[in-house]
């Protein structure tokens, strides 16, 4: 008979890499230098980041390029009022029970969005801008609809055919 140590040392070792806490260490970070944590089984594939695409959804991360000029400020307020005014918006922040929709607007001179849309999320309980842009990490292409992380909130992305993403 074997000694089962052999077989089993592997097997354990394996198990407690798959099931640690420590989150997902290759997340980008977030618009603050926050590291995105996903507590769970992240080893395993499990985490909040790989759950999330198992469900359909894409896991979206957005970095901080600069403050909104008072012209940012007032389209994002502008273009928030008006997807807030839309019922099946409000349907899907209720549903995904999220506080801020993020809306697209022309990046500001310094603003290094690298081709990517600039972003600005705004309060839905207040209707006003955040003051911070955003743009989508590299390789991420938005969607009207789409969840995506900015300065750690999740937000939900509404654009319409006007805003020429």
């Amino acid at each position: 008979m074997k000694p089962i140590r052999h077989t089993i040392a592997p097997i354990l070792a394996g198990s407690c890499f798959a099931l640690s806490s420590c989150g997902d260490l290759n997340a980008p970070l977030t618009g603050g230098g926050d590291m995105l944590m996903s507590p769970g089984l992240s080893a395993g594939g499990l985490g909040t980041t790989s759950a999330s695409l198992l469900k359909g959804s894409r896991a979206l991360v957005g970095y901080r390029v600069g403050r909104a000029t008072p012209e940012q400020s007032t389209v994002a307020e502008n273009r928030g009022r008006a997807a807030l005014s839309r019922t099946q918006v409000k349907k899907r922040i209720e549903k995904e029970k999220v506080r801020y929709v993020a809306v697209p607007v022309k990046p500001a001179a310094g603003q290094k969005t690298e081709g990517r849309p600039a972003i600005i999320k705004v309060d839905t309980l207040t209707g006003k801008p955040s003051g911070d842009v955003y743009a989508p990490a590299k390789g991420q292409e938005l969607k009207s609809g789409d969840t995506i992380k900015l300065g750690g909130d999740p937000t939900l992305f509404f654009a319409s055919a006007a805003d020429k993403i």
